[in-house]
């Protein structure tokens, strides 16, 4: 039984030894693998051979080593780092070790941990002194800005290797960094002229030793600039030059110096290169066009300038031709280009362009001298045959419009002793004005140019005007196509009221002969009248003012039109669209004009019975609209659905989003269209009034309104029921700046013009907006319920015109 427990312990120990030695063998076959796929430059493949190496062999120094080494040629320095740690940590005086993780953490830019390693060989238990090691560890000083510790360190170095060039190179570096130009130059030269020695004494040209002495040369060209020595920088960039013909940003630099050497013509020559070369960047173009400027070429100077002059931070650029123009005579060019490089300023060159501001204001004042008084015209109100100012009796204001045309900009215009609005830096000013006429017997106008050429003319009034006047009905109708739209089939009594518009009293109204009522003493007077249309398909109204001015307009009674409108689940539905284009203190937008007629001519495909469109309102002007005027029309036309858009600018502060009106300052909340206030005022609009909707098209504007934010439901047309209620609002960005070219509204009209259904509800336009929207434009549309207001399972509808009737544009 012993005898038969031997032979088996001694068969285990003979299995456990060869499977040891098969782990070994196999591990070193691994690692012999990896070593060929490395020099096959395979280093993914190297990888893993040697990475199974050690998941068999665990202390395999060699396949850690080898594998940090293929992770570095494969620039996975994360993945290198660890290996050569580990290697270090086990054999902390290994030099090769300690360099490798140095310059591992040299590549990863972890400078100081870099710079701690490459210190341990200098350490006493090493005590190596390499110059490649001296060389990376004032790459590692530099890069943390120690420049006078790197000038020490390297100064010390020198002492040891005298003739190593990069240890010159980099110290070269280093006092360039703290402005030591002569010294920083001293060591570009030395660094130069050894790459010499070794060159003479190869008797050679080696490439790595070209490719130095050319990184060299190129240092200290820059510094010699620097020390505004440009003979020395010019011939360092030509020995650069030879080494390297094709390097295009060599002929730019050395460009640069013979423009400042005066050596024009060599300049050019240069220059000539970089285009051969296909070099045309922003510097070549510039300088380029300095070279021709101080040649006397400016026209070839201005057309170099063009590709860059536009860029946004070119102010050098802008500057520069500005010269140009202003040495050709072409003043009012320069004058405007000098302003676009007003825009963005660097701090150094702010006295250099406000003298040449003034500069060129001045020559052009003096340039533009004339002695021709300023003429004029009023445009309102009317004059009469006698050159006397048409206004009614009643009227204690009056607003004073005008035009002046002169050559210069005006100074002043000044009507009975105040000072009239007009734009100072405008030619051919338009001027406006409100006067009390209270004791007021004649208009004293006076207009002064810069030159002080005067005009000066006296008004008296003629209170009898002689105006028309006119009218403005309150129920589905269309002033352009004098069409009433009213049901015959259903109604035989039609209601027509209205407001008339006139500067003086009215004493009579008449509706088919039949007398409306109105206020005789009221100004402006709304009138009604109650007429049987059975037997007639027309409404004649005249109206007749105190100076016998008389209006007579006939309407047609379109009862198809209005039959077909009836049908319209959304009620009467108007948009009324403000665009804001023309601001005084904010930049001038183009957009919203445009974005106006869009929509305009979009929504004529679908039943919509009024399109208002207001444009370029002040802030006075949008308060009283949407509290009273808008209010009042609503109300008194029995609008069921409303829509409301405004394209312009916006602003978001203090939590609070506004509409910017034209007259709106910049800094100055006071005089912005808080969007609160118009919820506030949609309460007042009236319960028959079903259905809103807000869409903001104004960069900034924020949240504007207090919403709730659900997940967009969608909205099914076989469900439309006319008496459910919404309000929504649709904005075009939250905070962000908008585009003048607005994506919003490109999309929202293409997708309404392409809708071949009869309707179209307003949750469907929102997602394919707000996509669009976000992908090209980069801007977060925002879409929600208005909270606190009367809003009861419904959505906008967009409806299609089965015949479409002339609808009235004001």
């Amino acid at each position: 039984m012993k005898v038969l427990k031997l032979k088996f312990s001694l068969v285990f120990i003979a299995f456990i030894f060869t499977a040891f030695n098969l782990k070994a063998q196999s591990s070193r076959e691994l690692f012999k693998n990896g070593l060929a796929s490395q020099k096959a430059g395979n280093y993914h493949e190297s990888v893993k051979k040697f990475s199974s190496a050690i998941d068999l062999k665990a202390d395999f120094i060699d396949a850690y080593f080898e594998r940090a080494n293929s992770n570095f040629q494969l620039k996975l320095y994360e993945a290198a780092l660890p290996d050569y740690i580990y290697l270090h940590r086990k054999f902390p005086l290994n030099e090769q070790y300690i360099i490798k993780a140095a310059v591992t953490y040299m590549e990863l830019r972890r400078w100081a941990d870099a710079q701690s390693m490459l210190m341990k060989l200098e350490a006493d238990d090493i005590n190596l002194h390499v110059a490649e090691a001296k060389v990376r560890m004032a790459q590692c000083k530099i890069m943390l800005k120690n420049y006078e510790e790197a000038v020490l360190y390297l100064t010390e170095s020198i002492s040891i290797f005298e003739d190593d060039d990069q240890i010159y190179y980099y110290k070269g570096i280093a006092n360039d960094s703290i402005k030591d130009f002569q010294a920083a130059a001293m060591s570009y030269s030395k660094s130069i002229e050894i790459v010499d020695q070794k060159l003479q004494k190869k008797n050679i040209s080696n490439n790595t030793s070209d490719s130095l002495k050319g990184i060299y040369l190129i240092r200290l060209g820059n510094t010699q600039i620097s020390m505004f020595d440009y003979n020395a920088s010019s011939e360092s960039y030509t020995k650069a030059i030879k080494l390297y013909p094709k390097d295009a940003e060599l002929y730019l630099k050395r460009a640069f110096v013979n423009l400042q050497n005066n050596q024009l013509n060599v300049a050019l020559a240069d220059l000539k290169n970089c285009e051969e070369l296909k070099f045309k960047t922003y510097a070549y173009y510039y300088t380029k066009a300095r070279v021709l400027k101080k040649a006397g070429q400016f026209n070839q100077a201005i057309e170099s300038l063009e590709p860059i002059v536009m860029i946004d931070t070119a102010f050098y650029a802008k500057y520069l031709k500005a010269q140009c123009l202003e040495s050709i005579g072409k003043y009012e060019e320069a004058q405007i280009v000098y302003k676009l490089a007003s825009v963005k300023v660097p701090a150094e060159k702010t006295k250099e362009i406000e003298a040449s501001l003034k500069r060129i204001r001045n020559r052009l004042y003096e340039l533009k001298r004339e002695n021709d008084v300023p003429k004029f015209t009023i445009t309102s109100p009317i004059l009469d045959v006698d050159n006397k100012i048409m206004i009614a009796k009643s009227h204690q204001f009056v607003e004073i419009k005008g035009k002046v045309i002169d050559k210069s900009l005006i100074k002043s215009i000044i009507i009975n002793e105040l000072d009239a609005d007009f734009e100072l830096d405008s030619l051919n000013p338009t001027f406006r004005i409100k006067l009390n006429l209270i004791d007021k017997e004649y208009l004293k106008l006076k207009i002064v140019d810069i030159y002080s050429n005067t005009t000066e003319q006296n008004f008296e009034f003629n209170r009898a005007e002689k105006n028309i006047p006119k009218h403005k009905l309150f129920i589905t109708y269309a002033e352009k196509g004098k069409e009433i739209f009213f049901d015959k089939s259903k109604q035989k009594i039609i209601n027509i009221t209205g407001r008339v518009e006139d500067e003086s009293a009215i004493k009579r109204i008449m509706v088919n002969d039949k007398i409306a009522s109105f206020n005789l003493n009221e100004t402006n007077p709304l009138f009604e009248a109650s007429i049987d249309v059975s037997r007639t398909d027309s409404i004649k109204i005249l109206i007749i003012d105190e100076y016998d001015n008389i209006e007579l307009t006939s309407y047609y009674i379109n009862s198809k039109a209005a039959s077909e409108m009836a049908k319209n689940p959304m009620g009467k539905t108007w948009l009324v669209f403000i665009a804001n284009s023309n601001y005084e203190n904010f930049s001038t937008l183009t957009g919203p004009e445009k974005d106006l007629n869009n929509v305009r001519n979009t929504l004529l495909q679908y039943q919509f019975d009024e399109i208002i469109a207001k444009q370029n309102m002040t802030l006075s002007e949008m308060e009283k609209f949407f509290r009273i005027e808008l209010r009042d029309l609503v109300k008194e036309q029995g609008v069921n659905s409303l829509m409301i858009w405004f394209a312009g600018h916006g602003k978001y502060t203090n939590e609070t989003g506004y509409w910017l009106p034209v007259n709106a300052k910049k800094d100055d909340e006071i005089t912005y269209y808080p969007v609160p206030y118009l919820r506030s005022n949609l309460n007042s609009y009236g319960k028959i009034l079903r259905n809103i909707l807000i869409v903001s098209d104004a960069c900034e504007s924020g949240p504007s309104f207090s919403l709730v934010e659900d997940k967009i439901a969608d909205f099914d047309c076989n469900t439309l029921d006319a008496k459910n209620t919404s309000a929504f609002v649709f904005s075009s960005t939250t905070n962000e700046k908008a585009s003048d070219n607005s994506v919003f509204c490109e999309t929202f009209s293409n997708l309404l013009n392409s809708n071949v259904e009869n309707c179209l509800p307003m949750s469907t336009v929102v997602k394919t907006v707000s996509a669009a929207v976000e992908k090209r434009q980069s801007q977060r549309c925002k879409y929600g319920k208005i909270k606190d207001m009367n809003n009861q399972a419904g959505n906008f509808y967009f409806i299609k015109r089965i015949e479409s009737p002339n609808q009235n544009k004001q």
